[in-house]
């Protein structure tokens, strides 16, 4: 069983924060979390800042953006 990084699960929430605020701009995200579960029945809670994950995931698009135009 391949295990996902908790790095790349904040992006995609902080996307999430971000879509969700736009379609509710009397709204705000509090907090993201994220709970990895284990084979073995346990777990562990990621929590993360909701501005800090949509500043990262703008960045990335950027740099994906860049990436595709630039044929990278």
């Amino acid at each position: 069983m391949a295990m996902v990084a908790h790095q790349s699960t904040s992006l995609q929430l902080g996307a999430y924060a971000g879509g969700y605020e736009y379609l509710h701009p009397t709204q705000s995200v509090q907090q993201l979390m994220a709970v990895q579960l284990r084979p073995n029945g346990t777990y562990t809670i990621h929590l993360y800042s909701p501005s800090e994950c949509w500043r990262v995931f703008l960045a990335a698009l950027e740099v994906a953006k860049w990436r595709r135009a630039h044929n990278k």
